[in-house]
């Protein structure tokens, strides 16, 4: 069947989407899976859901939490994790059906890559309409591309994709480390510098239905509170001053829109 491959989903009050965000693992053609899924003190009927896929569905192990954040339950999940490659997923989102087998397959074509990514569009109701760019027309998906000689301009400017679109080996963790639980938003951002840091090697794939990644765009998601997202910012501006000391901590949608040409790939 393969090797395994652990994939964490940090669930909060997410009874709404979850189940299909679950149904898009059941059918991945890649079966050789299990799939933690870290109950971060929800409120609604999120944890009742949890428990009772978990027990008609083995592949499926839920933990559950106190409500500590995004970082900390991801941590418990990878922690708890057992696979010897890792899918990150969000409760809301979706990945194609084929995705972790053709990246897997990547992984294990080149020993010396260490991150294989797939493009990303955003949807809202349904897939039948899906978006290049993100909430109020803005975070689309940055891509690594061939043009790309430094990466940590690159990680500079913006996340360089969803925290969906990666498979990762698992060395990945034991030489980056877990997430900061200090962030509280852009944990993913500073992950990917710290990746970029290391010098780990990333592989990209053009957006593909079958093996992308679909990011649900709601209103109460993580990205639509701007103040503590600049708050969070601003902690990352200082966690690296190397990197963003010629940054203000508000300009860099400023620079991210002079910058979008060389960094973001449009597709015909």
């Amino acid at each position: 069947m393969g090797p395994l491959v652990s994939i964490i989903i940090p669930c909060f009050n997410c009874d709404k989407f979850i189940i299909q965000t679950l149904e898009s693992i059941k059918n991945q053609s890649f079966l050789s899976w299990e799939c933690i899924l870290v109950n971060d003190g929800s409120t609604d009927q999120t944890e009742k859901i949890l428990l009772d896929i978990s027990k008609r569905n083995p592949q499926f192990h839920l933990i559950n939490s106190k409500n500590l954040g995004v970082s900390n339950a991801r941590n418990i999940g990878i922690n708890f994790s057992k696979g010897k490659f890792i899918q990150l997923l969000d409760s809301d989102d979706l990945i194609g059906p084929n995705k972790i087998e053709f990246q897997l397959n990547q992984l294990n074509s080149n020993s010396e890559i260490d991150i294989v990514y797939s493009g990303a569009r955003y949807f809202k109701n349904s897939l039948d309409k899906l978006y290049l760019f993100g909430r109020n027309g803005l975070f689309p998906t940055v891509e690594f591309t061939e043009f790309d000689t430094d990466l940590l301009e690159v990680v500079k400017l913006r996340n360089p994709y969803v925290t969906s679109a990666p498979l990762y080996r698992r060395s990945v963790f034991n030489k980056v480390g877990l997430y900061d639980t200090n962030l509280k938003y852009l944990e993913d951002w500073d992950f990917q510098i710290r990746c970029v840091l290391e010098n780990l090697k990333f592989q990209y794939s053009p957006f593909n239905p079958d093996v992308g990644s679909f990011i649900r765009l709601r209103e109460g998601s993580l990205m639509d509170n701007r103040k503590e997202v600049l708050n969070a910012k601003a902690l990352l501006f200082s966690k690296y001053p190397f990197l963003f000391e010629s940054l203000r901590p508000l300009s860099i949608r400023e620079i991210f829109k002079n910058k979008i040409k060389s960094y973001f790939k449009i597709e015909a």
